[in-house]
């Protein structure tokens, strides 16, 4: 096809990636599309001491050996840099697509360091494009699941450009055939072992789909990805002014915010959360589950585990994602009399009634503790801790968060005064009334707030 060289050029000019003197990498298989992209780079006016060209043998086939070679041959021909590697991967037998694909963008990376490049050029053209977003709607089953494949893209500070994807294979075929392009053929490509081969071989093919037909799909996935875009856009704002900040979680927003925004799709909603939080793997009944979770008001908490390190859940008035690890709490102060304590609203100290005196305080509780009473301890809840309730009512301290609607977040990082089980004060709470005496012979302390 005569007429690809100068819509490459253009697609070149436009995008404005490649200017002069910069340096860029081109990661070549020895398959059509990449030989082409090759040759078409080939034609441009650019300086070859500028463009590397990288091939990495996977170590999986015999015949990669000979088709190196033949690239090497065919990079000298444009007086290229030419780079190879081969992955000692004798232990992964038959190793998976994915795995080799990401060892594959391990070493490009690895090179472009070395070479200090921060450009490496792919060959997905447009029928990868189709063939991804028709393969991320099977995997995934949601919106949030179907990204296509982007023409530039970033990933641990490289750009990745792919120049060909608005191209089709079939052109390229064409212009190899009008060119003399050498390539050669992954005989791997020929089985239907992997849905993208099945995909190509029996829905995206001239039997099936006509080329007109094939390029309506396409037309509709990248209007469905713009609107999707503004979607997500328009979700981004709303997780911006209803997020809040709890602790080291990922994620946590207002519940209250759905029954105020009655338009949004929780599902949709919940989908783009998880997502933006760097899952990429989401089924339908975890979303679903999540949506029932959030929406049933007779259970103010719980969790949904989204893998092993992580948890979506849902806690009286917001819901988010945090670590399923227990975080780590600051370590509890070691209690001292006449020593005052900072809080994020007040300071709080226990005094002997002789070193009360001349302290500027806002309130003041005489208490009396016995000899016998154990020593007060700052520290976290345990089990059978209680608090008085308007100085008068024993309660758990279980049923006073559950009556208080504190998080269960909250509850593990709230420190307590306590002797023994019996807690004197609580942070965000204030002193509890315990202990507390009128009766002056019976004081043997103060606390003091301020």
């Amino acid at each position: 096809m005569s007429n690809l060289n100068s819509r490459f050029k253009k697609i070149i000019k436009d995008d404005r990636i490649l200017l002069k003197g910069t340096k860029f990498l081109v990661a070549v298989s020895g398959g059509l599309d990449s030989m082409c992209l090759l040759s078409l780079i080939g034609k441009l006016d650019l300086n070859s001491k500028d463009v590397f060209v990288v091939y990495v043998n996977h170590g999986q086939r015999i015949e990669a050996v000979n088709e190196q070679h033949a690239v090497s041959k065919y990079v000298r021909r444009f007086n290229y840099n030419f780079i190879t590697e081969t992955l000692d991967l004798e232990k992964r037998v038959n190793a998976s697509e994915t795995f080799l694909r990401n060892k594959r963008y391990q070493v490009i990376r690895e090179i472009a360091l070395k070479y200090d490049i921060d450009i490496v050029l792919t060959a997905h053209h447009l029928n990868d494009l189709g063939e991804t977003f028709l393969m991320q709607t099977i995997r995934s089953g949601s919106a949030a699941g179907v990204t296509g494949i982007a023409r530039l893209s970033e990933r641990e500070n490289i750009t990745y450009y792919r120049p060909l994807l608005s191209i089709s294979k079939k052109d390229l075929l064409a212009y190899a055939i009008d060119n003399e392009v050498i390539f050669f053929e992954d005989e791997t490509n020929f089985s239907d072992e992997t849905i993208r081969n099945r995909i190509r071989h029996h829905v995206f093919n001239d039997q099936f789909l006509s080329y007109q037909e094939y390029k309506h799909f396409l037309n509709f996935f990248k209007s469905f990805n713009e609107l999707k875009t503004d979607a997500y856009r328009y979700y981004d704002k709303l997780i911006e002014t209803n997020k809040i900040e709890i602790n080291n979680s990922n994620e946590v927003i207002r519940l209250k915010f759905f029954s105020e925004m009655k338009y949004i799709s929780l599902s949709n909603f919940l989908s783009h959360l998880i997502v933006k939080s760097g899952f990429q793997q989401i089924s339908d009944n975890f979303i679903n589950e999540s949506v029932i979770l959030i929406e049933n008001q007779k259970k103010p908490q719980g969790s949904i585990n989204i893998n092993n390190s992580y948890i979506l859940f849902k806690d009286y008035q917001f819901f988010g994602i945090k670590s399923a690890i227990l975080e780590k709490r600051k370590v509890a102060p070691t209690f001292r009399y006449n020593q005052w304590y900072q809080f994020k609203n007040e300071e709080v100290g226990v005094f002997f009634l002789d070193n009360a005196f001349g302290q500027d305080f806002k309130k003041k509780f005489f208490i009396s503790l016995s000899r016998d009473s154990p020593p007060l301890k700052w520290r976290y809840r345990q089990t059978g801790d209680y608090v008085l309730t308007n100085g008068k009512i024993k309660k758990k301290l279980r049923r006073f968060f559950i009556d208080n609607k504190v998080s269960q977040i909250k509850r593990d990082h709230l420190l307590v005064l306590a002797s023994g089980s019996n807690i004197l004060y609580l942070e965000d709470f204030g002193y509890s009334g315990l202990f507390n005496t009128d009766k002056t012979d019976k004081i043997t302390s103060v606390v003091l707030l301020r």
